[in-house]
This record gives structure tokens, C-alpha cells and sequence, in this order.
């Protein structure tokens, strides 16, 4: 079930309805998911992407491999700026020999996979429309012919891009975190826990690791929430001391001034002179 089984995207609404209801009645903690986010928007992620075709979903997801998405970011946005915003095509990035690739952020290896895969698409021996026709499993077999993509690079693609219908990235480190939470682990799921956890799933894999993902983002952005809340607690405590010491200073300062103004004054006045009885 790691690959999935070939089918049609599920997009529509009805079709995703109809997945949201066959997971609510296979797995009680999808059930709860659900439950829990009635407004929950399947595509909603797609959103923050950019456009791209299986090639550039593909180079999105290798300069993705193993780094932050803050630094991914980072990278694609100085590879896109090469070609007028848009990701590189096969043409167009393998002009870009991989000292170019390294100074925009990537790591040799990347660098040469990239430059690998660009080749095999300009010289025809992968094509999008190939891909595209074959089942989930063969698309795994021949992209991972390239060295240095794995299945999670694949199922990046056959999710983001393909929309295939039951793909289940098993080895993807934020859908094992939220599998262990909500699936009351001790500890990150190995393979066959995972794969006997997604059994129930299947038509609708990809529907079910939508659900998961969107869960773990939402978890994400609480905490980014709760840092932000904390960080700014810690500067209004901080602004506040700092106003309590400089009002002791001035009140010191104050206190010190009149202090001065009255030795002053003293020091003008003439002793008074006591008068003597005669």
C-alpha cells in the first residue's frame, strides 16, 4: 500500500465526501479527525504551492529532501529567480552546471540529481505523460532509477502533482510523528506498523495522510502560537521593567535635585542673630 493503487484524483467534492464517510466507518481515529474539523478543505495546501509541472514537482521535492521548509523555501525561491519566477524546465536547469546549483543552496547531491533527472527528461527517456500512465508502484520504480530520489521524493509527486488516490508516504518523518501521536505509540512506527495501520485506509490513502497532515500543521501553527504569545509576553515584561527602572532613576534623579536646590537656598540665607536682654 506504500505506492498505492493507480486511479483517478480525488478532487471533486462529492468524491472527497464520499472518502471522508468510507474513512469515518473503517478507522475510529480518522472518524475523530474528521469529526473534529468538519470544515476541513482537502486541497487547501495546494494553495501555498507554486505552479509547476511533474518535472518542477519533482525538483520541489528533492531540494525539499531532509531540510526545513524555511530553508527550502529559501532555495527554490533563488533557483526560481533564474527563470522569471517560475521553476527551472528540464532545458533550462540542465544549462545550470552544479557549482551554479551550489551557490543557490544545494548540496553536491542534490545538485547532481537534479541534473540527472533534467536529462533524463530532455532526452525523452522520462516524460510526464509517460509517468503519468502508469500505476503508482511503476512510477516509483523508474523515478527511483535516479540516484539520490527515494519513495518519499515519488510520493511527493504522486500526491502533489498526480493526486493519485491511495498514496501513503510511510517514510515521511511529520506523517510518522502524527501517526504516533493519534495512534497511541510509544515510538515513530516502523514500516510494517505503518503499513498495517493504513490498511483501512485503503481506497483512500492519500485522503487519510491529507487528514494526518493537516492535523500535524495545525499542530505546527498552535505552537508557532504559543512561541509567538510567550515571546511577546517576555518583551512586555521586559519593556515593563525597563519602564519601572527608569522611573526609579528619574524619581532618584528627582529626589537628588531638590535635595541640591535646597542646600542651595541655606547656603544663601544669613544666620539670624539672637538679641540679648539688657
Amino acid at each position: 500500500m506504500t505506492a498505492g493503487i493507480h486511479s483517478a484524483a480525488t478532487t471533486r467534492p462529492t468524491e472527497i465526501a464520499e472518502g471522508l464517510a468510507y474513512l469515518s466507518g473503517a478507522d475510529p481515529v480518522m472518524a475523530a479527525l474528521i469529526a473534529a474539523h468538519p470544515g476541513y478543505d482537502h486541497d487547501a495546501w495546494r494553495a501555498q504551492l507554486p505552479v509547476m509541472d511533474l518535472f518542477g514537482c519533482l525538483v520541489f521535492q528533492i531540494v525539499g529532501q531532509q531540510i526545513s521548509m524555511t530553508a527550502a523555501g529559501a532555495i527554490m525561491g533563488r533557483l526560481t529567480a533564474r527563470s522569471k519566477g517560475r521553476i527551472p524546465s528540464p532545458e533550462q536547469l540542465r544549462t545550470l552546471d552544479e557549482a551554479t546549483l551550489r551557490e543557490i543552496g544545494m548540496s553536491w547531491r542534490k545538485a547532481a540529481t537534479l541534473r540527472d533527472l533534467a536529462g533524463r527528461f530532455t532526452d525523452g527517456l522520462l516524460s510526464e505523460k509517460g509517468l503519468a500512465a502508469l500505476s503508482d508502484e511503476a512510477v516509483v520504480a523508474e523515478l527511483t532509477e535516479v540516484p539520490g530520489i527515494g519513495p518519499w521524493t515519488v510520493h511527493g509527486a504522486l500526491l502533489i502533482h498526480l493526486r493519485r488516490a491511495d498514496v501513503v508516504a510511510t517514510g515521511d518523518v511529520m506523517l510518522q510523528a502524527v501517526v504516533q501521536k493519534h495512534y497511541g505509540l510509544d515510538h515513530r512506527p516502523t514500516e510494517d506498523e505503518f503499513l498495517a495501520i493504513a490498511q483501512p485506509w485503503h481506497p483512500h490513502g492519500s485522503l487519510a495522510a491529507n487528514l494526518l497532515f493537516a492535523d500535524a500543521e495545525r499542530d505546527l501553527t498552535a505552537r508557532a502560537a504559543e512561541r509567538e504569545a510567550a515571546r511577546i509576553a517576555r518583551e512586555t515584561a521586559r519593556h515593563q521593567r525597563e519602564v519601572a527602572r527608569r522611573e526609579r532613576e528619574r524619581v532618584k534623579e528627582e529626589q537628588a535635585r531638590l535635595k541640591a536646590e535646597q542646600v542651595a537656598v541655606l547656603g544663601t540665607m544669613r544666620p539670624v542673630r539672637k538679641r540679648t536682654a539688657r
